[in-house]
């Protein structure tokens, strides 16, 4: 069976000769018409989609092209390569660009996650960190009797802290100090905890909380250090897994560009259709029969 090679055509013409030039394209029976002045609008909801996610895998790869200085010096020496139509649209339709998208997805999701988890094991080391010669942790001194207050005091106050706070504790126990501050714990009687508090909180201390800890203070630190060393493993990896995907930030530019264009065509194509003087038709008709159409329309004019 002979394959008939077909071309898409648009057809303008005045309102008022629309009828007409539907009636011939009836008799003559060669155009499929679709009408795509406003599906063309509506087509371009899809494309704004498309072209933010492209926009995003854009800029999530341009933070890891290392490429970027070397590409502009050789642009500059050597004229950027201009993309016809015709190449931009056979990239668009044969670049997996969805694919790569789903990757940038997948590997900005599991970045933050890791950098996430690192970056809260961090800020737990940093507040362990004044507390490493303790050694306990805090759940095994939890009584009905005593309890235990971790604290950050400012070195200029700890004279007024004396008689509010230290005096009324079984026992305090300075661990450290650095820039500003001495970093105690403080053994105390359950009955007295609560006006203690209050007079640290009145005094601009602070009170650390480490009820999550279920190990001494320095061996948690060092489990700590030991799995942000791995996170920071499974950074890299994931990195070098972006760095695969950079080759392919021209292409999606291209794509970008593509489509950009597509959504211009249609929204031009919509101002046509919705002017009052003026209609759009959209079909499509066997190659050689282009010719012979033409002529035929352009004989029809508006009464």
């Amino acid at each position: 069976m002979a394959i008939v090679k077909m071309s898409k055509i648009n057809i303008i013409g005045h309102a008022e000769s629309r009828d007409k030039i539907l009636a011939r394209l009836h008799q003559e029976g060669t155009v499929e018409i679709c009408d795509i002045g406003l599906s063309g609008l509506q087509q371009n909801h899809l494309i704004d989609l498309r072209l933010a996610e492209i926009d995003f895998a854009i800029r999530f790869l341009r933070k890891y092209d290392h490429r970027k200085k070397e590409i502009d010096l050789k642009n500059i020496l050597l004229g950027k390569k201009e993309v016809s139509h015709k190449e931009m649209k056979l990239i668009a339709e044969k670049f997996e660009y969805q694919n790569v998208i789903e990757r940038c997805k997948e590997c900005e999701e599991r970045q933050n996650h890791l950098r996430n988890k690192m970056h809260d094991l961090e800020n737990k080391n940093n507040a362990i960190a004044p507390f490493q010669s303790v050694d306990f942790y805090p759940a095994e001194l939890k009584s009905r009797k005593f309890a235990v207050i971790f604290l950050k005091l400012k070195k200029t106050d700890l004279e007024k802290f004396e008689n509010n706070v230290f005096r009324k504790t079984i026992s305090r126990h300075k661990t450290s100090e650095a820039n500003q501050f001495f970093y105690y714990w403080l053994m105390i009687e359950t009955h007295k905890e609560t006006e203690i508090k209050k007079n640290i909180f009145d005094g601009g201390a602070e009170i650390l909380t480490f009820d999550y800890l279920e190990n001494s203070f320095l061996k948690q630190y060092k489990i700590n250090i030991e799995e942000i060393k791995r996170l920071i493993n499974e950074i890299e990896k994931n990195d070098e897994t972006i760095n695969k995907e950079v080759f392919n930030i021209d292409k999606l530019e291209v794509t970008y560009d593509y489509y950009l264009m597509e959504k211009q065509k249609n929204e031009n194509a919509g101002k046509l259709y919705a002017s009052q003087k003026t209609f759009v038709l959209s079909g499509w008709i066997p190659e050689k029969e282009i010719k012979a159409l033409s002529s035929k329309l352009a004989n029809i004019s508006p009464p």
